[in-house]
Order: structure tokens, then sequence, then C-alpha cells
């Protein structure tokens, strides 16, 4: 059998999980994968295509198999080739491992004053901390590799980052991606499917998704529940509760406020404000009604603003570009919805911006300063973001900023819903809001906008804004919608 640095990928991404890799293991199939996921695929090999275009000639070993590849690899190794282009590196697993083989193929080895230096290509731009355990545990993986087979640790492991700049790392001789592949095969060796608790920002880009949250939630797992995070779920599992219904016959607020929970490297007690709440979630999960938590604040007034932004996320654009700045006035007045749109050129970004401004300035000149609807943090980071980039223009900034009203936490404190998640595509359902669109979501929309970057039809550009726009319209009238609704429950 052969290990692979994939093994480790898969244990880590799109987050650590025991199962998948039981999965794997015994041959489960996986879903297709999406669109966002074979985007974000095709970005990474673009970005190492134009890496390789930087280093002028390369050589990629040559070979049928893995096996004549890695004899190749040898032979250009001994001939100091300056740029190696995904080398094949194989050796014997450490005997703690069994008797299997390690493969490693990183992307490049680079001869620098007469030693090699291995460095991989990545989207990523941040790998401190543990935001990317995978890619520090398959950089030791290929130099433990090198060292096997060539007998000289590599002058250094590297890292291109999404921003092209080089993250020297840290040579720990293999240790953590032994110990990643050790616990690789003790997962694939279970005589049976480990439990790992579901939860669905975990969960929302694995292939394994939909088998996952269709058994927890036929299984009533308390990992379903909101409030009840991974080191939560294990403890009551621990403890025999394994259902929500379970749960709720186990426990109440105070006996489950009093018990000790894993937090970090310590114990904790789960506390009067979480117990309140999971079990009100675990009470609205099982009669199918929300459940009051406590009276919800939110400002009166006869008219609002609904606002929602789309942009790129950081490891897609260096700027975190916000392209889209939805708004709409809601309430006795109605009106138009306005979308500020950055256009493709050179200063685009900077003109949706004050575009943007300048569609708020028009109705708080017509209505005076209104509450700013919208769900979630994303938009008031974009408007310190832009305030930093651009700057304001006649205080406009700072006063949405003061109007804005987050309607996530509101809910979330108010309300226990029987729903996995706040998510607004959760909520207006609830709320009775359809959409028209067929495909919609902020993945959609990421790829979307991808491909009109890419395009330089005008047309297919028009057509593809106008899909996005449309689709930050039924945002905004979903936010609405549940705003609405929650108003209407609070006054029964």
């Amino acid at each position: 059998m052969n290990l692979s640095a994939s093994d480790i990928h898969n244990l880590y991404q799109p987050s650590k999980c025991n199962l998948r890799v039981y999965l794997l293991a015994k041959g489960e199939p996986q879903a297709e994968q999406g669109d966002f996921s074979t985007m974000l695929m095709e970005l990474g090999m673009r970005h190492e295509s134009e890496y390789l275009e930087t280093l002028g000639d390369y050589v990629q070993p040559e070979g049928n198999t893995l096996d004549e590849k890695w004899a190749d690899t040898q032979r250009l190794v001994n001939e100091l080739t300056p740029v190696i282009y995904q080398p094949v590196l194989i050796a014997d697993a450490p005997p703690e491992l069994g008797d299997h083989r390690v493969v490693g193929i990183p992307d490049l080895l680079l001869l620098q004053d007469g030693l090699y230096v291995i460095r991989d290509v990545k989207l990523a731009r941040n790998v401190e901390g543990n935001r990317h355990p995978e890619i520090l545990r398959q950089l030791s993986l290929y130099g433990w590799l090198f060292n096997q087979a060539f007998g000289v640790p590599a002058a250094g492991l590297q890292l291109l980052l999404g921003d092209s700049t080089v993250a020297m790392l840290p040579d720990d001789d293999g240790a953590s991606a032994m110990n990643a592949l050790s616990e690789v095969l003790q997962l694939g060796a279970l005589p049976e499917e480990p439990y790992e608790p579901v939860g669905w920002s975990k969960c929302s880009d694995c292939a394994y998704k939909k088998r996952c949250w269709d058994r927890a939630i036929k299984d009533q797992d308390v990992a379903i529940l909101p409030g009840v995070d991974q080191g939560f779920a294990r403890y009551l599992r621990e403890e025999k509760v394994d259902t929500v219904t379970q749960l709720l016959e186990r426990y109440d607020v105070s006996t489950l406020a009093a018990a000790q929970r894993p937090w970090g490297q310590r114990m904790q007690k789960v506390g009067a404000k979480l117990a309140e709440s999971v079990m009100a979630h675990a009470r609205a999960r099982i009669t199918g009604e929300v459940q009051h938590l406590s009276p919800p604040q939110f400002p009166e007034s006869p008219n609002y603003i609904v606002f929602d932004i789309e942009g790129m996320p950081g490891y897609l654009d260096d700027d975190e570009q916000a392209y889209l700045w939805g708004t709409q006035l809601y309430g006795e007045d109605g009106g138009d919805f306005t979308p500020a749109l950055a256009g493709f050129h050179e200063g685009g970004d900077r003109e949706g911006w004050f575009e943007f401004l300048d569609n708020c300035q028009a109705v708080f000149a017509a209505h005076g300063d209104l509450p700013i609807l919208h769900w979630g943090s994303y938009e008031k980071t974009k408007i310190n973001q832009y305030l930093d980039r651009y700057g304001d223009k006649r205080g406009i900034a700072l006063r949405i900023r003061e109007n804005l009203v987050d309607l996530l936490p509101i809910t979330q404190h108010s309300f226990a819903l029987p729903d996995p998640s706040y998510t607004l595509k959760l909520v207006e359902l609830r709320a009775g809001y359809k959409r028209t669109m067929d495909e919609y979501g902020g993945n959609w929309a990421i790829v979307n906008y991808a491909l009109a970057l890419e395009s330089d039809d005008e047309a297919i550009r028009k057509d593809v804004m106008n899909q996005i726009v449309k689709y930050n319209r039924e945002d905004l009238e979903a936010t609405w919608a549940v705003f609405e609704w929650l108003r209407s429950i609070t006054a029964t």
C-alpha cells in the first residue's frame, strides 16, 4: 500500500474528520465535485502554471509509472538539474507504520547554491497557526522523503503562497507527517464506523456532507443542534446521550448548565446561557416549533434599508473585492432595488464603493437616517475595510455604519429555530420565502463572478452580472421576509 500526501489532505480538508478517512478507506463513493471545488482546483493549477513560467526551463521526470518517475527523479537530482517539476519521491515507511511505501510528489525541487530546496505552490495566503495543518504536514512528508532518498536533508521547505510570497516552513524530520499517516492507517483499519459529529460549517464543502447530514438528522444526533460544538457532542455521547430526545430526558437547563464539557485543553461548565439555548433548540427540533429565548430588540421605524454585499474571498482576490453593494428601501414607502457594481476596469472598485454611498445618501436625504438591516457580520467588515481603502464621502459611510442592524445575532439570541443553522438560506424557508432562481448561493456567485473576470466578452460579462444582481436582489427580499416573520412571531 502506498501512503501519500493525499492521505494527509483527506484527513484535514475541508476540515479534520476521522469519518471521512474511514469512508475513503472502505471505498464509500463520494458526491461529485461541485463547481466551486472545480474552480478552486483550476485556479490552483493556473497559479502553479503562471509561477512555472517565471522559473524558465524546467524538467519533469519521465516514465509511465511512479517507480519509473522515481528512478528518473534520482537521475535528475544526481545531475543537479536546476528546476525539477513534480519530482516523485518514494521510501519505505518507518517500521511503526507497517509494511507500506510512502510516496510524495512536491511541486518543485529547486537547486540553490548546490543544494535542493522543496517548494510547493498553493492558493493559501496564510499558513500561520493551525490554518492549514495539511500543508505543513505535506511539506514535512516531502522533507522526510528527500532525506530518506538522498541521505541529506533538503536545504529548505518552502511554500509559494497565493499572493506569490514565499513562506519558509520548519523541517521536523517528518514527525508531524508520520503522526498524520499513523492516524490515517488506524482510522482505515477500524472494524466499524467511528463517531464524528456533524457541523454545518465543518461539513459544508465535504463530498460526504449529504450522506452524513441525512443520517444525523434521521438519528436526531445531538450534534445537529446549534450551540452543540464538536467537543460538546463528544462529551454528550460519552455520557450516553446520543439523540435530541435523550438530551431532553436526561437534562434540564440547570443540570446541563452545571455539566463540565471539554473547552480547548481544559474542562469548563456549559453555563446557564448556553444550556438554555441548547435545550430550547432541542425542544424546537422535537416539536418543529420556534422557541422564544428572550424578547428581541428590533428598531422601530416606518421604513428600513435592507443591505447585502457580494464579494470575493481573500484566497481568490488580493483586495478581497466587494463587487456588488445591494440596497433597497422597504416599509411604508418602499423603493427600488439599487445595486452598486464595481466596474471591471481600473478604478472600478472605488467607483462601486462611492456609488453605494450615493445610493444610501439619496435614501437618507428623503427619509432621514434609517435602520439598515443585514444578515451576518460581512457587511460591517466590508464597510470598515472600504473606509480604510478609499475613505468616506461627506460622512455617509459613518452614518451607514452607525445605522447597521445585524439580524443574525438578534435572531440567535431571541429564538431557537428547528434548524441546524441560522444561515439565511435556511431561515428564509421558515419565513416562507421562495426564490425564483434554480442555482444561487455565495459560492455560486463567486464562481460566476470569477468567470466574468476571466472573460473579455462584454455580452458574457453582462449576462453573468445580471444573474448575480438578481441573486443579490433576492437576498434582500429574503432578509426582509425573515425580518417581517420574526416580528410576527414576536407579537404572538
